[in-house]
């Protein structure tokens, strides 16, 4: 489907702060670059880098066990964001959005399918062939605004315009920068400086705990949410958070008879999701961020 010799010219103005080096590749109404370095290693380009592509929890709905599958947060937690992301973001006709980690393009398509007309999408991933799976996922009806794509890293500076998005969509991805020093401040400092003033990011991260589950080993760190918050109040200012996920000894432990109950019946996964909005925060494993460049 992607033949590296159909990458051409691009012929328009785009988001990028360079577009000199880039080449463009169009499929279906989705707007795909390159590099013409990442072009002449463009086998090793599109290897598989990642273990966690949101089309894993599809074929596991399919076969009935989702609820084992470390992808369903991808699922859970998008629809977590959008009712906070429709009241902050009340023009969304002139907003551009970013999406970095954006994996397969999943988040444009439940945007698009829950009516949020955005003025265009732009999701990045490390690994591109994420994004070329995820192609054939967008439908005829999938056509509310423009989505584009690109190979990328964000623990280097964003080749992105000055104050050029409206909404920076950052999903459990944060805690896979290089470390919580140089690397996450840096690509805080670079979010900031793609939003427009007023824009908002929003951030979904792992959490430190005494009884913090095993559950995402394959980050390179975990914030504590005191540690998050002090660093992140430097750059934005946090306007809304929400808890997503909680823990098993804390459902255990569980004052409130419903959420133990709950626990007790439900798939635990699920149940821990769930009942996380109805802990105390400091009890949240998973906590989604809505911070505004002010």
């Amino acid at each position: 489907m992607l033949i590296k010799e159909q990458f051409s010219n691009i012929t328009f103005e785009t988001s990028f702060l360079d577009q000199s080096n880039l080449k463009l590749f169009e499929y279906e109404h989705k707007n795909l670059f390159l590099s013409l370095k990442e072009l002449d290693a463009f086998e090793y380009v599109m290897s598989k880098k990642g273990n966690c592509s949101t089309n894993d929890a599809g074929t596991r709905i399919a076969n009935g066990d989702v609820y084992d599958t470390h992808a369903l947060p991808f699922y859970l937690y998008n629809f977590s964001a959008l009712q906070v992301i429709d009241h902050l973001i009340q023009n969304k006709e002139d907003c551009s959005v970013l999406e970095l980690g954006c994996n397969n393009g999943h988040v444009p398509r439940i945007f698009q399918r829950n009516g949020f007309k955005f003025k265009e999408y732009w999701g990045v991933d490390f690994d591109f062939s994420f994004i070329v799976d995820g192609l054939d996922s967008f439908t005829d009806k999938d056509n509310l605004f423009p989505c584009n794509f690109c190979s990328g890293d964000f623990n280097k500076p964003l080749n992105f315009k000055d104050d050029y998005f409206g909404l920076v969509y950052f999903q459990e991805a944060f805690d896979h920068c290089k470390d919580k020093f140089f690397y996450a401040e840096q690509c805080i400092s670079e979010i900031k400086r793609v939003l427009k003033p007023g824009g908002i990011a929003y951030i979904s991260l792992v959490l430190e705990h005494e009884h913090r589950d095993l559950y995402h080993w394959d980050h390179n760190f975990i914030w504590e949410k005191f540690q998050f918050e002090n660093m992140i109040q430097d750059y934005f200012k946090i306007v809304d958070k929400v808890p997503l996920l909680t823990f098993e000894q804390t459902m255990n432990e569980a004052y409130d008879a419903s959420v133990a109950d709950a626990y007790r019946h439900w798939p635990k996964k699920f149940a821990k999701m769930i009942c996380a909005h109805f802990v105390d925060e400091r009890d949240a494993a998973v906590m989604g961020y809505y911070l505004k460049k002010v």
